[in-house]
């Protein structure tokens, strides 16, 4: 790199630095930490959902798709796209029903009630730690290639960063940073594209250019087909959905965002496979490096680290904010049974942030597979929240029981598919986990319907 590439990072991170610390004000309640005013206009709200969605783990997990799959990997990722699709088509009942909620919590209890409200507070506070951790591993890469400084420090580095803003203006500092780091996401993979020679793209491994229907390729990647698949609901998915003003605007931004999602996934699939026409042999964790050190002249090297460290910080501080208000809200205020004042839950809120910004830096040092961290966060959130929070969406009424019920049978699978499976396999587990809570639900559902027949009857 030369100076004018140092010159372009510091200047970036000043600015996200800035946009997110001084030109919003500090959160005074849960609910402005939470959602900020729920008045934010559309295109922030498609720029926080499309920078939250694509994280660093998307980023890398796409380019090696691309690489050792082809374009065929574009009919399984688009499972990820619909995802974004069903979201839309949930807005309303957001917006109808859940207008009052700021946390997870909020939208369990009701149905299901206090305990469940701390397992979902528990269990979406573990996934955003999983998920982070995720991301941050991406910055191995990013600040060995870039500034050969050890991994750890690069960690705490960037945590400083997004803890500088995000625990004090909350959502509203994410959502302000995350406008910028969108463009700048859509510029990057752009510029690594352009600058990819356009005979480079004429001469691209052709096998890699089959968009493969097979079966062979079907029962090969069936469980990641069925993973990308499966309507989840994640964490972030919700918390975005909570942010829509109505649900025409919750409609458009997730459609928006699912449209940029596509293009990006595209794009990086395109990369991957640029990469193994290259360099057939290359090291696959070494694609990004690749791409930058081949597509990225000098003095473009700098938006090469703002573009990655934009897909990382936009995704990060996103799944901070959940986990800390998932937290307080949906743990710590339950368990300390105390009519806290606004003033307190803001300083719990922070308090939490700060906490799970620790144990991520832990976990990110301690954890080396990105992919293991990714999985062992659907593992959990798919078997215990999906099929509770589609019940709680659509306001369906079965008894309590049932959530408990569900939970710990789908422990019981997910246990046994582990044991069961080795590789690959073992980290689907959450696929024939979440189906069966999806049983148990629709039976308890059955027998209730039954139920209140025959007392109707009576």
């Amino acid at each position: 790199m030369v100076i004018v590439d140092y010159i372009l990072i510091i200047v970036y991170l000043l600015l996200i630095f800035y946009l997110g610390l001084f030109t919003v004000k500090p959160a005074q309640t849960i609910r402005e930490y939470a959602v900020g005013s729920k008045n934010f206009s559309t295109y922030s709200l498609i720029g926080t959902i499309f920078a939250t969605w694509v994280g660093s783990f998307a980023l890398i997990n796409t380019l090696q798709r691309g690489f050792d799959i082809g374009i065929s990997y574009f009919l399984i990722v688009l499972g990820d796209v619909f995802n974004l699709i069903i979201c839309a088509f949930l807005a309303k009942y957001f917006c109808a029903n859940l207008s009052k909620a700021i946390s997870i919590g909020d939208i369990i209890e009701p149905n299901f009630g206090l305990g469940a409200r701390i397992i979902s507070g528990v269990v979406t506070f573990l996934v955003c730690v999983f998920y982070v951790t995720a991301q941050f591993k991406v910055l191995n890469i990013l600040f060995e290639y870039f500034f050969h400084i050890p991994y750890s420090l690069s960690v705490v580095v960037s945590m400083c960063i997004i803890l500088s803003y995000s625990t004090l203006g909350g959502v509203n500092a994410v959502i302000k940073t995350d406008k910028l780091q969108s463009v700048v996401i859509l510029i990057f993979i752009v510029l690594l594209l352009n600058n990819v020679a356009p005979q480079s793209l004429a001469n691209l491994a052709p096998e890699k250019l089959i968009m493969r229907l097979d079966r062979e390729f079907f029962n090969q990647y069936f469980y990641l087909f069925i993973s990308f698949l499966i309507p989840l609901l994640p964490p972030h998915a919700v918390q975005r959905m909570l942010l829509a003003k109505d649900s025409e605007q919750g409609r458009v931004a997730f459609i928006a965002s699912g449209f940029l999602a596509s293009i990006f996934y595209l794009i990086c699939i395109i990369l991957g496979i640029w990469a193994f026409s290259m360099q057939a042999d290359l090291d696959q964790s070494k694609i990004l490096v690749f791409l930058l050190e081949n597509n990225l002249k000098a003095g473009f090297l700098g938006i090469g680290f703002i573009g990655v460290i934009s897909i990382l910080i936009s995704t990060v501080d996103s799944f901070m904010n959940i986990a800390a208000v998932s937290f307080t809200k949906d743990v710590l205020q339950p368990m300390l049974k105390d009519n806290l004042s606004e003033k307190a839950e803001v300083s719990l809120v922070r308090g939490s942030n700060i906490f799970m910004s620790i144990l991520t830096c832990i976990l990110s040092i301690a954890f080396d597979e990105i992919l293991e961290i990714m999985f062992y966060a659907l593992n959990l959130w798919g078997p215990i929240m999906t099929v509770p929070l589609y019940s709680a969406i659509f306001n369906i009424k079965v008894p309590k029981a049932t959530f408990y019920v569900s939970l710990f049978s789908s422990l019981l699978i997910l246990i046994m598919w582990e044991s069961e499976y080795e590789g690959v396999e073992e980290l689907f587990a959450f696929v024939p986990a979440t189906f069966w809570s999806s049983v148990i639900f629709f039976n308890a559902l059955v027998v209730t319907k039954l139920t209140e027949g025959r007392v109707i009857r009576r």
